[in-house]
Protein backbone atom coordinates (compact mmCIF):
# COMPACT_ATOMS: atom_id res chain seq x y z
CA UNK A 1 0.00 0.00 0.00
CA UNK A 2 1.43 3.34 -0.96
CA UNK A 3 0.73 6.70 0.58
CA UNK A 4 -1.66 8.52 -1.76
CA UNK A 5 0.20 10.63 -4.29
CA UNK A 6 -2.08 13.56 -3.53
CA UNK A 7 -0.90 13.64 0.07
CA UNK A 8 2.76 13.43 -0.88
CA UNK A 9 2.25 15.77 -3.80
CA UNK A 10 0.27 18.33 -1.84
CA UNK A 11 2.87 18.46 0.89
CA UNK A 12 5.79 18.55 -1.54
CA UNK A 13 4.14 21.02 -3.86
CA UNK A 14 3.30 23.23 -0.90
CA UNK A 15 6.99 23.18 -0.06
CA UNK A 16 8.24 23.40 -3.61
CA UNK A 17 5.83 25.92 -5.03
CA UNK A 18 5.98 27.96 -1.85
CA UNK A 19 9.75 27.95 -2.10
CA UNK A 20 9.54 30.98 -4.35
CA UNK A 21 11.27 33.58 -2.25
CA UNK A 22 11.22 36.51 -4.61
CA UNK A 23 8.01 38.32 -5.45
CA UNK A 24 6.95 40.15 -8.57
CA UNK A 25 5.28 42.70 -6.35
CA UNK A 26 8.73 43.87 -5.34
CA UNK A 27 9.31 45.35 -8.79
CA UNK A 28 6.93 48.01 -10.12
CA UNK A 29 5.16 46.30 -13.05
CA UNK A 30 4.70 49.52 -15.05
CA UNK A 31 8.46 50.16 -15.19
CA UNK A 32 9.95 46.72 -15.56
CA UNK A 33 9.60 43.99 -18.08
CA UNK A 34 12.23 41.69 -16.60
CA UNK A 35 11.52 40.00 -13.29
CA UNK A 36 14.01 37.97 -11.32
CA UNK A 37 12.64 35.43 -8.86
CA UNK A 38 14.54 33.25 -6.45
CA UNK A 39 13.53 29.63 -6.10
CA UNK A 40 15.17 27.18 -3.80
CA UNK A 41 14.99 24.14 -1.65
CA UNK A 42 16.94 22.78 1.23
CA UNK A 43 17.07 19.50 -0.67
CA UNK A 44 19.56 18.95 -3.47
CA UNK A 45 18.47 18.30 -7.06
CA UNK A 46 18.74 14.59 -6.41
CA UNK A 47 15.31 14.69 -4.76
CA UNK A 48 12.62 14.17 -7.39
CA UNK A 49 10.60 17.24 -6.52
CA UNK A 50 13.72 19.43 -6.81
CA UNK A 51 14.65 17.87 -10.16
CA UNK A 52 11.16 18.66 -11.45
CA UNK A 53 11.36 22.15 -9.98
CA UNK A 54 14.59 22.74 -11.89
CA UNK A 55 13.72 20.86 -15.10
CA UNK A 56 9.98 21.61 -15.44
CA UNK A 57 8.70 24.36 -13.20
CA UNK A 58 11.39 27.00 -13.85
CA UNK A 59 11.62 26.62 -17.65
CA UNK A 60 7.84 26.31 -18.01
CA UNK A 61 7.14 29.50 -16.06
CA UNK A 62 9.75 31.32 -18.13
CA UNK A 63 8.26 29.99 -21.39
CA UNK A 64 4.65 30.84 -20.54
CA UNK A 65 5.43 34.32 -19.28
CA UNK A 66 7.34 35.02 -22.49
CA UNK A 67 4.49 33.64 -24.62
CA UNK A 68 1.61 35.31 -22.81
CA UNK A 69 3.03 38.67 -21.72
CA UNK A 70 5.58 41.23 -22.77
CA UNK A 71 7.62 40.39 -19.67
CA UNK A 72 10.59 38.14 -19.06
CA UNK A 73 11.11 36.04 -15.95
CA UNK A 74 14.54 34.94 -14.80
CA UNK A 75 15.14 32.64 -11.87
CA UNK A 76 17.99 32.55 -9.43
CA UNK A 77 18.03 28.91 -8.45
CA UNK A 78 19.45 27.71 -5.16
CA UNK A 79 19.19 24.08 -4.15
CA UNK A 80 20.86 21.88 -1.58
CA UNK A 81 20.59 24.33 1.30
CA UNK A 82 22.63 27.06 -0.35
CA UNK A 83 20.06 29.69 0.62
CA UNK A 84 17.55 27.92 2.84
CA UNK A 85 17.51 24.81 4.95
CA UNK A 86 14.89 22.09 4.38
CA UNK A 87 12.64 23.37 7.17
CA UNK A 88 12.86 26.99 5.99
CA UNK A 89 11.51 26.64 2.43
CA UNK A 90 7.82 27.15 3.13
CA UNK A 91 7.01 30.68 1.96
CA UNK A 92 4.25 32.53 0.17
CA UNK A 93 3.43 32.14 -3.51
CA UNK A 94 2.26 34.77 -5.96
CA UNK A 95 -0.86 34.39 -8.08
CA UNK A 96 -0.82 34.06 -11.89
CA UNK A 97 3.25 34.14 -13.32
CA UNK A 98 3.26 30.76 -11.55
CA UNK A 99 0.18 29.07 -9.84
CA UNK A 100 -0.90 27.49 -13.13
CA UNK A 101 2.48 25.86 -13.65
CA UNK A 102 2.67 24.93 -9.96
CA UNK A 103 -0.56 22.92 -10.31
CA UNK A 104 0.85 21.04 -13.28
CA UNK A 105 4.11 20.54 -11.40
CA UNK A 106 2.14 19.07 -8.48
CA UNK A 107 0.43 16.49 -10.69
CA UNK A 108 3.69 15.63 -12.46
CA UNK A 109 5.55 15.32 -9.16
CA UNK A 110 2.99 12.91 -7.74
CA UNK A 111 2.93 10.75 -10.86
CA UNK A 112 6.71 10.54 -11.12
CA UNK A 113 7.09 9.89 -7.41
CA UNK A 114 4.71 6.94 -7.71
CA UNK A 115 6.59 5.62 -10.74
CA UNK A 116 9.91 5.81 -8.92
CA UNK A 117 8.39 4.21 -5.82
CA UNK A 118 7.13 1.27 -7.88
CA UNK A 119 10.54 0.87 -9.55
CA UNK A 120 12.28 1.00 -6.17
CA UNK A 121 10.01 -1.69 -4.72
CA UNK A 122 10.53 -3.86 -7.81
CA UNK A 123 14.29 -3.39 -7.46
CA UNK A 124 14.18 -4.40 -3.81
CA UNK A 125 12.22 -7.54 -4.68
CA UNK A 126 14.61 -8.38 -7.53
CA UNK A 127 17.51 -8.04 -5.09
CA UNK A 128 15.87 -10.57 -2.79
CA UNK A 129 14.21 -8.28 -0.26
CA UNK A 130 10.92 -9.37 1.23
CA UNK A 131 8.38 -6.59 0.72
CA UNK A 132 5.05 -6.88 2.47
CA UNK A 133 1.95 -4.73 2.69
CA UNK A 134 0.79 -4.02 6.21
CA UNK A 135 -2.64 -5.42 6.99
CA UNK A 136 -5.39 -2.84 7.50
CA UNK A 137 -5.54 -3.56 11.25
CA UNK A 138 -1.84 -2.71 11.71
CA UNK A 139 -2.16 0.43 9.57
CA UNK A 140 -5.21 1.47 11.61
CA UNK A 141 -3.40 0.90 14.92
CA UNK A 142 -0.40 2.88 13.72
CA UNK A 143 -2.58 5.72 12.43
CA UNK A 144 -4.54 5.76 15.69
CA UNK A 145 -1.31 6.07 17.67
CA UNK A 146 -0.27 9.06 15.52
CA UNK A 147 -3.72 10.64 15.08
CA UNK A 148 -2.90 13.87 16.94
CA UNK A 149 0.52 14.45 15.37
CA UNK A 150 -0.51 16.06 12.03
CA UNK A 151 -2.74 18.66 13.73
CA UNK A 152 -0.02 19.36 16.30
CA UNK A 153 2.59 19.94 13.59
CA UNK A 154 0.16 22.06 11.56
CA UNK A 155 -0.48 24.29 14.58
CA UNK A 156 3.27 24.64 15.15
CA UNK A 157 3.64 25.80 11.55
CA UNK A 158 0.69 28.18 11.98
CA UNK A 159 2.43 29.69 15.02
CA UNK A 160 5.48 30.39 12.82
CA UNK A 161 3.28 32.28 10.38
CA UNK A 162 3.15 29.42 7.88
CA UNK A 163 -0.04 27.86 6.44
CA UNK A 164 0.28 24.54 8.26
CA UNK A 165 -3.42 23.96 9.00
CA UNK A 166 -4.47 25.01 5.52
CA UNK A 167 -1.85 22.76 3.91
CA UNK A 168 -2.95 19.79 6.00
CA UNK A 169 -6.62 20.45 5.22
CA UNK A 170 -5.90 20.59 1.48
CA UNK A 171 -3.87 17.38 1.64
CA UNK A 172 -6.68 15.56 3.43
CA UNK A 173 -9.39 16.85 1.10
CA UNK A 174 -7.47 16.21 -2.11
CA UNK A 175 -6.51 12.68 -1.01
CA UNK A 176 -10.13 11.90 -0.28
CA UNK A 177 -11.22 13.32 -3.65
CA UNK A 178 -8.76 10.92 -5.25
CA UNK A 179 -10.41 8.03 -3.41
CA UNK A 180 -8.05 7.50 -0.51
CA UNK A 181 -9.64 6.13 2.64
CA UNK A 182 -7.77 7.11 5.78
CA UNK A 183 -7.34 4.44 8.46
CA UNK A 184 -7.92 7.33 10.89
CA UNK A 185 -9.03 10.67 9.48
CA UNK A 186 -6.80 13.43 10.80
CA UNK A 187 -8.77 16.27 12.30
CA UNK A 188 -7.69 19.83 12.75
CA UNK A 189 -8.66 21.07 16.18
Amino acid sequence: MTVPWNLRSSMRSALAAAALIGALAAVPAARADVYTLRIGSGHAPTALYVVLMRDFFVPEVKRRVAERTKHTVNFTEAYGGSIVKVNETLRGVQDGIIVEVAREYEAMNGKRFDEQYQKAVAGLKAAGARVETLPPSVRAAWAQALKDLPAKRAKEMDAMGLPGSRTLQIAIEESEKAGYNWPVRYLLK
